[in-house]
C-alpha cells in the first residue's frame, strides 16, 4: 500500500502545482515588444525550454516576429527555422477542404463515400452517414477507444482510411463532438480524390505558394533544416527523434516556420481572400448546431476572461506549437516550440499561452508555478521513493524474521500485494490515460513524453517483483527452519 500511497500522493501533488494563478486586470489593452520579450525570456528559462519561435500579427499586419533560444542542432533558431505543427495542421487541412467546397468539388453535407467509394467503419450503415462536414467538426461517432488501429502508423493516408474499416463508433454521426485525429486523415485522403494530386502537393500549390510560405512542406521528411525536437528527463532537455507518419500529415505533421505562421495567420484574419474567402473563414471558425462542442472546423472556439478565442494547440512527443485568433482585438499570434512532455504539457505551456492571451488583451500575466522548482521536487521524490524501495528490499531478512509467527494468511497478502500492486499499476496507468484523455496511451508514447517518470515507475515496478521474489523465497527457508 505504500508503494500505491506514494504515487497517489505524487499524482495530486502535479494536479496541484499545474493550477496558475489568475491574471489581474491591467486596464489598458496596449503592448508592446519589450514586454513579450521580457515575458517569453523568463518562461523559457524559467522551463528550460530549447527553443521558441513567436510571430503576431494585428490589423492586417506582421507587429512582432522572433526566435529565442536553440533549434537543437547546435545553431540559434530563427523566424525561419521550420518545425513540426502537430494538429495545428487540421486547421490547414480544414482550408484545403473549404478551397475545394468554394470550387464546387465538395458538398460538405455529403457524405464521405461519395468521394472516397468504399469508405466505412465497422458499421454500414453509421458509416454511410457520415458527412465532410461531421468530419471537420469531429463528430464522426468514432474515437480512439474503438479504433484498434490507434496507435499503429500506416506509410499513407489511404493505409490509415482504409484501416477505419476496424473502427467501431460509440455514437451517431453529428450528436457529439470526440477528437479523433483519423477524422482528418480521412480529409486529406479527400484532398486527394477530389483534386487528382497528393496532399502534399495540393496544399504545396493551393495554399503554401499563395501565401508565400517559403519553409512550409507537407513531407516532414524532406525537410531540410528541421529543428531537433526535445523531451525533458529529470528537468533537462533531451532530444528525441521524432516519428512522422505521412498516414497523419493532414491530422498532425504539416512542417511550417513563424515566419510562414505570420501570412497563414492573416489569411485566416481574413486578408487574403485570394486563398480563401471571408465567408467560408467565418464557416471554419463557427461552432456545429445543436449540440455542445468547443470545436469548429480545426479551430477551438472558446474564451479567455470574457474575450472570445479561436485556438488550437499542436502537440507531439518532442514539438508543441499553439496559434490563437482574437476577432474582437484583430489580433493573431503564434509560437512554435521545440520541447514537449508531460510536466511542459501541465506546468510550462498553460502560463505561456495564457500570459500571452493577457498581455494582448489587456491584462497582466498570472504567475506560474516555477518549473525548475517543480524539477528539483521531482528529482528528489524519485531518488527518496527508489532509495526506501531498495532499503525495504535489503531488509527482507529482517522481515521474515519479524513475521515468523504471524498467521500464514497475513503474510501471504504481504508477499502477494508486491505483485499484485505494480502489475495493477502496469496495465491500469494506461488504461487511466484513456479514460481521463479519451485517447489510447502505449508504454511507448508514455515513455516518449514522461521518460524520467516511466522510468521511475519501471524500476519501482522491477524492485517491488525482485521483493516479493525475495520475500516469498525467505519466508520459506524461515518456515523449513523453524520445522
Amino acid at each position: 500500500m505504500k508503494y500505491f500511497r506514494s504515487w497517489f500522493l505524487w499524482i495530486l501533488f502535479i494536479m496541484f502545482v499545474s493550477l496558475i494563478v489568475q491574471p489581474v486586470f491591467a486596464g489598458t489593452s496596449d503592448w508592446d515588444s519589450d514586454q513579450i520579450d521580457q515575458f517569453v525570456q523568463t518562461q523559457m528559462t524559467a522551463a528550460r525550454i530549447p527553443g521558441l519561435a513567436l510571430v503576431i500579427t494585428q490589423n492586417g499586419e506582421v507587429v512582432y516576429l522572433k526566435a529565442f533560444g536553440s533549434d537543437g542542432r547546435g545553431a540559434y533558431l530563427t523566424p525561419q527555422t521550420p518545425m513540426l505543427l502537430g494538429s495545428l495542421s487540421k486547421s490547414f487541412t480544414a482550408l484545403a477542404v473549404m478551397q475545394l467546397a468554394e470550387d464546387g468539388l465538395v458538398d460538405l453535407d455529403a457524405p464521405i463515400s461519395d468521394y472516397i467509394p468504399g469508405f466505412s467503419n465497422i458499421d454500414l450503415q453509421q458509416s454511410k452517414q457520415i458527412t465532410v462536414r461531421h468530419l471537420l467538426n469531429q463528430t464522426s461517432g468514432m474515437n480512439d477507444l474503438g479504433y484498434p488501429a490507434s496507435l499503429t502508423n500506416f506509410s499513407t493516408l489511404a493505409e490509415r482510411v482504409n484501416s477505419l474499416k476496424t473502427a467501431v463508433p460509440n455514437a451517431e454521426a453529428g450528436t457529439i463532438f470526440q477528437y479523433f485525429n483519423p477524422n482528418y486523415s480521412v480529409l486529406g485522403f479527400l484532398v486527394e480524390q477530389v483534386s487528382g494530386q497528393p496532399y502534399g502537393n495540393y496544399m504545396q500549390k493551393r495554399v503554401f505558394n499563395p501565401l508565400s510560405m517559403q519553409q512550409a512542406s507537407a513531407y516532414p521528411s524532406q525537410v531540410q533544416n528541421l529543428a531537433q525536437g526535445h523531451t525533458l528527463f529529470l528537468g533537462a532537455p533531451r532530444t528525441l527523434e521524432q516519428e512522422m507518419p505521412l498516414s497523419e500529415v493532414s491530422a498532425g505533421f504539416i512542417v511550417v516556420s513563424a515566419q510562414d505562421m505570420g501570412t497563414y495567420l492573416l489569411a485566416q484574419a481574413g486578408r487574403m481572400e485570394a486563398v480563401i474567402s471571408v465567408q467560408s473563414l467565418k464557416e471554419m471558425h463557427t461552432r456545429p448546431k445543436g449540440i455542445d462542442s468547443p470545436y469548429a472546423m480545426g479551430w477551438f472556439v472558446e474564451s479567455h476572461n470574457g474575450v472570445d478565442v479561436i485556438s488550437h494547440t499542436g502537440d507531439l512527443q518532442s514539438f508543441h506549437a499553439y496559434a490563437a485568433l482574437l476577432p474582437e482585438q484583430d489580433i493573431q499570434f503564434a509560437y512554435l516550440i521545440n520541447q514537449n512532455g508531460l510536466l511542459p504539457s501541465l506546468i510550462t505551456f498553460p502560463p505561456l499561452r495564457n500570459g500571452l492571451l493577457d498581455i494582448l488583451t489587456g491584462l497582466q500575466p498570472g504567475r506560474s508555478v516555477s518549473t525548475n522548482l517543480i524539477n528539483i521536487i521531482l528529482v528528489v521524490v524519485i531518488f527518496y521513493s527508489l532509495i526506501r524501495d531498495m532499503k525495504r528490499y535489503l531488509n527482507i531478512p529482517v522481515w521474515a524474521k519479524s513475521v515468523k509467527d504471524h498467521p500464514k494468511k497475513q503474510v501471504i497478502i504481504n508477499i502477494a500485494l508486491e505483485f499484485i500492486i505494480p502489475i495493477a499499476l502496469f496495465v491500469f496507468i494506461p488504461f487511466l490515460m484513456q479514460v481521463i484523455s479519451g485517447r489510447k496511451y502505449s508504454w511507448n508514447l508514455l515513455y516518449q513524453f514522461a521518460p524520467d517518470l516511466t522510468l521511475w515507475l519501471f524500476v519501482g515496478i522491477a524492485i517491488s517483483l525482485s521483493r516479493g521474489f525475495r520475500k516469498t523465497l525467505t519466508y520459506l527457508r524461515t518456515q523449513q527452519e523453524s520445522e
